[in-house]
């Protein structure tokens, strides 16, 4: 009875305090971090105070107010509170528990180095929400506590928030000579470190130490230990102590992470980090960092991360994150806190405690650049596409995957025969899969087409188009050739065409943009040879930088061609209704996502069904998204394939060949490892559904399905290759028994 009588005396207790706006029992406590020694330097953009959480917005244009009571977020418009016109806000300190130091620069200010350009501290007083002091700095400047140092004209000056004043603390002049970027590192209750750089044949960066109390300055260079890799000249000081200094240093494959004492010397090693890895915290307890699923041995969820700890050899889960393209870990009084930043423009905080894994999701927002992306679309678009973004569920399997929809490749089923483009490129050529026995049946003149390569073709209904290019290196020209099926004899050559559909009787090609020439929307009649002129580029009125047609589509059920046109950010869905001679605007990839490159692709497919595939370079990872296209509605077929993948769409899912480097249901391999094996791995995927079937030893893989044989054809080239030779392989895989023949070898010089 007398616990339960203490717990209603505190929470009475809390609601006074609550009410008299002095505090709260329950966000102090929330509050509390880990108690833990932080090598690494606090995070120079935010601060918790009284179990509140401030930072800069992701536009720096206000302040993010969190509280941990109540887990709410709110913005302050600080700018305007304070009257400082177009100021952007840097970053947020506090030099005790009644003050805000937020650091604000005009646009004016914002030239040259940044160490070099003027600022302002702008000292907060929070319970009387005013302005109570201004000092100018410039962006070499650090705070700790109440003293902020700063570098102007090579001399160190000191202030307290606390004067009006500020005194030169250290003339450098004589030291950093020719340096540049000079800039206060940190500043510690013995001394201050500043940096200075030296510009080259390679960037060094030299170090001064400052003692607070006698005044005395020496300088140095950090040399890192000889830990088995050659690293880059320039250190970064990252953390620091009353006995050592913290620092990072870079190589090509690895990143180190060491300490020294407080001359920059006796270098020891703490950690080393894969050199595409996140940014790491240090602590007392070991080293934080942010890994994928993958690096870890989890394939379940591959956009998945976790925050992990690390010391020598023992590792502890922390907590899980979404993956992004920037990743880095901070502290913040006690708190990990997680920023990370994806390729999309979304912004996302965390904080998490670094004990109990308990994770707090602070904000997620896109920066205002993305978010009017997303905001506008839609513009311009009378009828916008639908586009169902529900995974279907699984179908089929290897064995019966569906009709076969993917026309375009480097082999195909055409009637009864089964055609092949050789692996040096040069000839067409009938295989017979019982045999193994290849029959030329066309070869691309050499001195028609000099250094002639055949790169893909399309079967559609009596014709074979075959994609080819020919010229010098650099100063090549496309060709369709559009051959006769039975006999495959060239009936038509289009010159300077890459981009070409079928359907009817007819091809509906685009013809490439020239020097004088926009491209072309043009119309072959393949019975009478009739060729005329739709319409070119310039109906799309569009003059984005590096804008082009790089897609072309018939849709026999609209009668319409669907066109992809973009420019440097991407390609959008356009539809020209062949009845009417009117274009229209259907879609832009920002109605999904604002992902910085992305596209529509437009596939040649056996009518009528149609294929619209969306591109993304998803956080370093391209992908394609497959939607059936019919009318206004795109529904999804199959999500994330890879990019870089060869991939044969069928009715009910895809056979792709994914390379191990990038496949995120493969190991990670170390490339320096001498055990380090490339090879690819041939799924059915289908839904969410990923079936392994074969694996070959080659990052080169081509892939095509032959319904009627009830094969995968499949050509590597072989690791051993010796440039300018190339062996390539193939193979045909039986989807039914699993068995994989070897049909033949080829080896060729790829400049002959």
């Amino acid at each position: 009875m007398r616990i339960k009588r203490r717990k209603r005396i505190e929470i009475g207790i809390c609601l006074i305090l609550g009410l008299l706006s002095l505090g709260s029992c329950k966000s102090a406590g929330a509050a509390k971090g880990s108690s833990e020694k932080w090598l690494s330097q606090a995070d120079p953009q935010a601060v918790i105070v009284k179990g509140i959480y401030y930072m800069p917005d992701f536009d720096q244009n206000q302040i993010y107010v969190w509280r941990f009571q109540d887990q709410s977020l709110s913005v302050w418009d600080f700018v305007r509170e304070a009257n400082l016109n177009s100021s952007k806000i840097i970053k947020i300190t506090s030099p005790d528990d009644q003050h805000l130091a937020i650091w604000t620069q005009t646009e004016e200010e914002a030239t040259g180095f940044y160490e070099e350009n003027p600022l302002m501290i702008n000292l907060w007083n929070l319970k009387e929400k005013r302005l109570e002091r201004q000092i100018q700095a410039t962006g070499s400047a650090q705070m700790r506590g109440e003293d902020l140092y700063w570098i102007v004209q090579n001399q160190l000056w000191h202030q307290s928030v606390n004067q009006d004043e500020a005194k030169m603390a250290a003339d450098l002049n004589a030291l950093v000579g020719d340096r540049r970027q000079i800039k206060v590192e940190t500043v510690q209750d013995l001394y201050v470190i500043v940096s200075a750089r030296t510009y080259a044949s390679e960037s060094v960066r030299t170090y001064f130490k400052i003692d607070r109390s006698e005044q005395t300055i020496s300088s140095f260079d950090v040399e890192p230990g000889n830990w088995g890799v050659s690293y880059y000249p320039d250190t970064y000081l990252i953390g620091a102590d009353d006995e050592k200094l913290y620092f990072q240093v870079y190589s090509s494959e690895k990143k180190a992470y060491f300490s020294t004492d407080l001359e920059g010397k006796t270098a020891e090693l703490i950690a080393l980090q894969n050199g595409m890895s996140n940014e790491p915290c240090l602590s007392e307890k070991g080293i934080y960092s942010v890994v994928s699923n993958r690096e870890i041995g989890i394939f379940d969820n591959p956009k998945q991360c976790q925050v992990i700890r690390r010391q020598n050899y023992d590792k502890a889960f922390v907590s899980t994150l979404d993956c992004g393209l920037q990743t880095k870990l901070t502290s913040v009084d006690g708190w990990l806190k997680a920023t990370v930043v994806s390729g999309n423009g979304m912004h996302q905080i965390a904080l998490i405690h670094p004990e109990t894994g308990k994770t707090y999701e602070v904000v997620q927002k896109k920066t205002a650049f993305y978010q009017a992306l997303e905001d506008h679309a839609l513009d311009g678009i009378d009828q916008p596409m639908q586009f169902s973004q529900e995974v279907p569920a699984a179908q089929g399997s290897a064995p019966d995957p569906g009709e076969l929809l993917t026309l375009e490749g480097k082999a195909a089923e055409v009637e009864d025969k089964i055609l092949v483009l050789s692996a040096n490129k040069k000839a067409l050529q009938q295989l017979n899969p019982e045999t193994g026995t290849f029959e030329e049946r066309y070869f691309l003149s050499q001195a028609k087409y000099p250094h002639g390569r055949m790169r893909s073709m399309i079967p559609a209904e009596d014709w074979l188009f075959i994609k080819a290019i020919a010229g010098q290196p650099g100063r090549t020209k496309e060709y369709c050739l559009i051959l006769n099926n039975q006999e495959f004899t060239p009936v038509y050559v289009l010159e300077n065409v890459n981009l070409v559909s079928a359907a009817q009787g007819k091809a509906y090609y685009i013809r490439n943009r020239t020097k004088t020439d926009a491209a072309q929307v043009r119309c072959l009649d393949l019975a009478s040879g009739e060729d005329g002129l739709l319409f070119d580029e310039r109906l799309f009125d569009n003059e984005a930088y590096g804008s082009s047609l790089t897609g072309i589509t018939y849709d026999d059920a609209e009668h319409c061609l669907w066109l992809i046109q973009g420019g440097f950010r991407g390609g959008d869905l356009y539809q020209y209704d062949l009845t009417n001679q009117t274009l229209s605007l259907k879609a832009r990839p920002e109605q999904i996502d604002t992902w910085d490159e992305q596209n529509f692709v437009l596939t040649s497919t056996a009518q009528p069904k149609l294929l619209l595939g969306l591109y993304q370079v998803e956080n370093q990872m391209s992908n394609v998204n497959y939607y059936f296209l019919k009318g206004n509605q795109a529904d999804l077929l199959i999500k994330d394939t890879p990019g870089t993948a060869s991939a044969v769409l069928t009715q009910q899912g895809a056979f792709t060949a994914e390379s191990s480097d990038g496949d995120s249901a493969q190991p990670i391999q170390d490339y320096n490892s001498s055990s380090y094996r490339p090879y690819s791995t041939i799924y059915y995927r289908s839904g969410e559904r990923k079936d392994e079937l074969l694996q070959l030893d080659s990052l080169d893989v081509e892939l095509a399905y032959l319904p009627s044989s009830g094969l995968l054809w499949l050509r590597a080239k072989d690791k051993q290759s010796k440039y300018p030779q190339e062996t390539w392989i193939t193979y045909l895989y039986d989807l039914n028994s699993g068995e994989l023949r070897t049909i033949n070898e080829e080896t060729f010089n790829i400049y002959e």
